[in-house]
């Protein structure tokens, strides 16, 4: 029987008491009717002695049941329950004893009744699912009554084993002890099964619990991916005004500083080439300035963007216009669609809708960057939206590598790929499908191989989950 350390022992007991509980009940119920229901026998099999086992069976075994019954439905007591289930099973057997023990010679029930004996030991394991050492403290000592009453009070040895009452002591001994080995077997096994079953399952929860921290570190990590993606995109965005800033501005400081010189150094021009040169100096800094004007100007729009991009708090839901969205996450992809990727926007008029914004900018952000590294060299990205019945719909269609037939049917499951000699587990599309779901839409994705990827994405105009 497979063994297990303190603690783990403590959480199987446990364990082994809330699952079995039921069956206990179910026993101690079905126990006290059987037992009731054999009272009518006793007037057939005991018929001088059923008025005391009667008391035996309605007196003492019958509400010792139910009182046990009763307890299990304490919550200290509950507990105990292998013990309660003991005290049932003690009851139940040594109560038959007590009826051997008060029949007389001659009536049926003092030589058959040893029979209901191996009912309530087959009962002990099978129904109210004892332990093994708790069914083999009952089977030892429920069997030890019945010896010493058949050897002292029914004498059944008196006359030798061979001759007069000696055969059926022999008999009754045999199918009582068969019985008792066949419950320790069957009491053993199931204690056997149920530890490996507590084992594996223990060993399950453990590692869903792990594979539920590596998917949300995952999730992290796409997540982190995408605000990498956010980042470059911004850096792009402002690699060019910052260095028209720098560049007007150089040309402000130098103006500034030819009029100075001019000032100091041409005293011997004529007032109108004087003009004509500060004319130009100020033509230079005007220029200068507008370039400074317009570069801060796309400096302020991509500070927009990503103030848009990153604006909520992912567990807040917010009103959000997905056409705004779509144009900021291709503003952040400037740099990796270049001019080797044409994009098309047939952007329809749609409602704001509502919905926790950064993961629908995550979402998006990744089903376009799929879309862009599907295309290799030169090619197209479309993007369609509109509005119908109640949702918003959103189709965007690349015409790049494709997908496989055989990866279209796991295409939401997490993909693995090999780089650099090591194992990535992606998460992408599986991310994307959780984000659709937790907002009550859909996506699909149809693709033919060599030709292009089309993916649909309908959202309700309002969500009512939360994220994760």
């Amino acid at each position: 029987m497979e063994k297990f350390d303190s603690q783990r022992e403590a959480l199987f007991r446990a364990d082994y008491a809330v699952t079995s509980l039921t069956n206990v009940r179910f026993g101690l119920i079905l126990g006290a009717v059987l037992y009731a229901l054999f009272g009518p026998l006793d007037l057939w099999m005991l018929p001088e002695s059923w008025r005391q086992v009667h008391i035996i069976r309605f007196a003492v075994v019958v509400p010792t049941c139910l009182g046990v019954l009763a307890l299990t439905f304490n919550g200290r007591a509950k507990q105990r329950l292998q013990e309660l289930a003991v005290v049932f099973v003690l009851f139940a057997g040594l109560g038959i004893v007590c009826m051997i023990l008060v029949a007389q010679e001659h009536e049926p029930g003092f030589r058959y009744y040893y029979a209901g004996l191996m009912l309530v030991l087959t009962y002990s394991f099978t129904v109210v699912r004892l332990r093994f050492r708790s069914t083999a403290v009952c089977c030892i000592v429920i069997i030890i009554a019945y010896e010493f009453v058949a050897v002292f009070d029914q004498r059944l040895l008196s006359e030798g084993l061979l001759q007069g009452r000696g055969p059926i002591f022999i008999n009754n001994n045999f199918f009582l002890i068969s019985a008792g080995i066949i419950t320790l077997f069957g009491a053993y096994a199931l204690e056997d099964y149920s530890r490996k079953d507590f084992r594996q399952r223990s060993e399950l929860a453990i590692a869903l619990e792990e594979l539920r921290v590596t998917q949300a570190q995952l999730v992290q990590a796409e997540r982190t991916s995408a605000t990498a993606n956010v980042v470059a995109g911004l850096l792009h965005e402002l690699n060019n005004p910052v260095g028209a800033i720098v560049g007007a501005a150089d040309v402000v400081h130098r103006g500034a500083q030819q009029l100075e010189l001019t000032d100091r150094s041409n005293t011997s021009k004529t007032d109108e080439e004087q003009s004509q040169m500060r004319s130009r100096i100020i033509s230079a800094i005007q220029k200068g300035a507008t370039a400074l004007e317009d570069a801060t100007e796309r400096v302020k729009q991509t500070l927009e963007v990503l103030k848009r991009f990153t604006r909520l708090d992912h567990a807040q839901t917010a009103d959000y216009n997905l056409n705004q969205a779509l144009a900021d996450c291709l503003t952040l992809l400037a740099r990796e669609t270049g001019d080797r990727i044409t994009v098309k926007r047939d952007f329809g008029e749609l409602p704001s809708i509502r919905c926790h914004a950064r993961e629908i900018n995550q979402l998006l952000m990744s089903v376009l960057k799929n879309a862009v590294e599907a295309i290799s060299n030169t090619g197209v990205i479309e993007i369609r939206t509109s509005a119908r019945e109640g949702s918003v719909l959103i189709d965007i269609v690349d015409t790049g590598v494709g997908i496989p037939q055989e990866r279209m049917k796991n295409l939401f499951a997490p993909s693995f790929t090999r780089e650099t000699g090591r194992v990535k587990l992606g998460l992408g599309l599986m991310t994307s499908q959780s984000i659709v779901q937790r907002h009550g839409g859909e996506i699909v994705v149809e693709s033919t191989e060599g030709k292009g990827t089309r993916v649909h994405i309908r959202l309700p105009e309002t969500v009512v989950t939360e994220p994760r």
